[in-house]
């Protein structure tokens, strides 16, 4: 089973991307988060690490991918709810993002969930019940907690998220992205983080 891979990353179409691993590609289905981090990877960079969750699906093997571990504990938490598939956890995770997944399901807030295509009034209502104490269990355990709450915009989200995938510390990389918030894209603020975490 494949938990991660390293590589060389390439965007291709909606909904998937191609990690080239010592050569070989590797063709991931990944939430949105994933997609903009990877716009804001300068080119020809290697060593971006997807976090993976391997399924098989009608006789083929499928690789989800995930921007940090945190959102791959949430894929795996809303896939275990009854009568919802890896498809549809991944539509969940991606639209919704860690922030207002957990904040939704510790609210009890089903309208959240109805906003992603294919669930209605009955898969809402499982997904807050069933999700609620494993949610509340695992930020109160610190597991999900260092992902919420930080005052940052989702550009800085997402360049701290690079900056991690390419191999830098949390802590070097939060330094370097607080240094550089007034950059006008993603792309911008990780190459000026880059230099400050360089020099």
């Amino acid at each position: 089973m494949i938990g991660r891979l390293t590589g060389t990353l390439f965007v291709v179409e909606d909904e998937d991307v191609i990690l080239d691993v010592g050569g070989v590609g590797y063709q991931l289905r990944v939430t949105e988060r994933v997609r903009r981090v990877a716009m804001g990877v300068p080119d020809g960079v290697e060593n971006v690490t997807i976090f993976v969750e391997t399924m098989s699906r009608d006789d083929t093997f499928v690789l989800y991918g995930f921007a940090s571990y945190h959102e791959r504990v949430l894929f795996r938490l809303v896939r275990s709810v009854h009568g919802v598939s890896g498809t549809l956890a991944m539509r969940v995770v991606s639209l919704l993002g860690e922030e207002a997944l957990i904040d939704g399901v510790c609210r009890q807030d089903k309208s959240i969930f109805r906003r992603v295509h294919g669930i209605g009034d009955k898969v809402a209502n499982r997904l807050c019940h069933e999700l609620k104490g494993k949610v509340e269990s695992l930020v109160g355990a610190d597991v999900l907690a260092s992902g919420v709450g930080r005052a940052w915009s989702s550009m800085e989200e997402d360049a701290f998220s690079a900056l991690v995938h390419l191999g830098y510390r949390r802590d070097d990389a939060r330094r370097a992205v607080e240094k550089v918030r007034g950059e006008e894209t993603v792309s911008m603020m990780v190459k000026s983080a880059l230099r400050v975490l360089d020099a």
